[in-house]
């Protein structure tokens, strides 16, 4: 959510994703389709992203 909130602006990104090994690490996704799956549907290999729920 970005904009006014009363008299406080909110600002959330969108999404937070990094590059690591060559790989995706997907740290925060507030897409509302998904990061993931707007990759995998450009071509990334499922096997190339890594979500925050991977890394626990």
């Amino acid at each position: 959510m970005t904009g006014w909130e009363k008299e406080a602006w909110i600002n959330t990104i969108l999404f937070h994703a990094r590059l690591l090994k060559n790989k995706i690490v997907i740290e925060d996704d507030n897409l509302e389709e998904g990061l993931t799956t707007n990759l995998i549907q450009a071509g990334i290999p499922p096997e190339d992203i890594i979500t925050g729920l991977s890394l626990e």
